[in-house]
């Protein structure tokens, strides 16, 4: 595939290649929006196994506009998951932007990070009016702005609040979704079906806030929700339904794409490891039941039944991959083309080995 002409956006250039924005059956994980820098390279670049990319000269160009330093992220991380924690991971700046880097050698399905239930702002995804990314993006607004000093919500006592005012910084200023660029810019992509499909995604959103906006949540601020909604959100089957979610410091994992052979692979692998370590925790009585679900993210000990169980529940992420310390540590955002990573996160790496054209319906 030939790359397309270079978008300039602020001043930082953008080169979108042809791709198709269209989700498939071939999708393989339902929901982790996160998004990146992304890194161009020259002289026939190509991927290694563990996420690496070779090539003789690098130019990097970061989409995604922070609003922490790294080193205060790692620090907020740090402290968040402190020797002992269980968590093998530190906060780095990586080929892919900033990064989970493996400090302790990983297994395929070996726990990687845990954050309690409770902390994690979540709305179920069907039956309502409105759809799960804007019911999603408003909740985030609630717990960050209507929650006081104490963490009291209306009166009652809600533990997400101290936790994402803590984290907000963690969280981009701008996520450099083509979603939320102005129109001009979008025709820029010239693949029609990608404009097209970008300009409807755009109209959804800005109707959204539109609707509603009011003195307290502007518009600015609904559409800044929505990005972190879209780019950094999980979608999680719980007993109580699928839920879309965001959970602290869980959407710090970068993209690592796949081809639909490759793909198909990694889901055998994946499967096997989960199963394997779900058994060996239910004979040791840490949980109940199998890993629901083929995702190797989890909410485990919420009983659809006991309210209180909320309280003890987590979301649990486990390794796709096997990993050395040093690496980073990916997950896959689903089979996705340029030009949908593009839509929704903000970023396209180069090659991207799971890009696809449709040949017909």
């Amino acid at each position: 595939m030939s790359s397309a002409s270079a978008v300039s956006l602020g001043g930082i250039a953008l080169s979108a290649r042809h791709g198709i924005a269209r989700r498939t059956a071939l999708r393989r994980y339902p929901g982790p929006r996160r998004v990146r820098s992304f890194a161009r390279t020259g002289n026939n670049p190509s991927q290694t196994s563990r996420g690496k990319t070779r090539g003789s000269r690098r130019l990097r160009v970061v989409a995604e506009q922070h609003g922490i330093s790294l080193e205060d992220a790692r620090a907020l991380f740090s402290k968040r998951f402190c020797k002992g924690s269980g968590v093998h991971l530190e906060l780095r700046e990586t080929a892919t932007g900033r990064g989970l880097v493996a400090t302790a050698p990983v297994a395929p399905g070996d726990v990687l990070i845990t954050v309690p239930w409770r902390e994690a702002i979540h709305v179920l995804e069907d039956g309502y009016a409105d759809g799960d990314d804007l019911r999603l993006a408003m909740e985030l607004l609630h717990v960050l702005d209507d929650g006081d000093d104490d963490g009291f919500i209306d009166g009652e006592y809600d533990s997400r609040v101290k936790t994402w005012r803590t984290y907000r910084p963690m969280l981009p200023v701008s996520t450099g979704a083509a979603a939320f660029w102005c129109v001009d810019n979008i025709r820029e992509l010239q693949f029609p079906e990608a404009v097209e499909k970008t300009l409807t995604q755009r109209a959804q959103f800005n109707a959204g806030a539109m609707r509603h906006s009011n003195d307290a949540r502007t518009k600015e601020k609904i559409m800044w929700a929505l990005q972190q909604v879209h780019s950094r959100s999980f979608s999680v089957m719980t007993p109580r339904g699928r839920a879309r979610c965001l959970v602290p410091y869980v959407d710090l994992f970068n993209h690592r794409p796949e081809s639909p052979k490759d793909a198909r692979h990694t889901d055998e692998l994946l499967q096997r490891a989960l199963r394997k370590a779900f058994t060996k925790g239910s004979e040791e009585g840490v949980h109940d039941g199998e890993w629901a679900g083929a995702e190797p993210w989890q909410v485990v000990g919420l009983d659809p039944l006991d309210d209180e169980s909320e309280e003890s529940a987590v979301f649990q992420m486990r390794s796709i991959w096997a990993y050395e310390p040093g690496e980073e540590v990916f997950i896959t955002y689903g089979h996705e083309t340029s030009a949908e990573l593009l839509t929704s996160y903000g970023f396209f790496p180069e090659p991207n080995d799971g890009e696809f054209v449709k040949l017909y319906e």
